[in-house]
């Protein structure tokens, strides 16, 4: 995954990939999952920094989510 910003690029590679279909006949993208583990700190803000100004760009909010409780 590549996002580009004002501050330059970031490169991270997903640790795992889930893709949803549906539709009638189960062949149409209903959605994808992607998680990316971050470990250094800094990687981490620098992530959010770009979250937080895509999510301006774009009409969103940026929000706290709960923990996930699956196992």
């Amino acid at each position: 995954m590549v996002l580009t910003d004002e501050e330059g690029v970031i490169n991270m590679t997903p640790s795992s990939i889930k893709f949803r279909f549906g539709g009638p006949e189960g062949d149409e993208l209903a959605g994808v999952e992607c998680k990316v583990e971050i470990d250094q700190d800094d990687h981490w803000e620098r992530f959010m920094r770009f979250m937080n100004r895509y999510a301006q760009a774009n009409g969103m909010a940026y929000g706290e989510s709960k923990p996930s409780t699956e196992g």
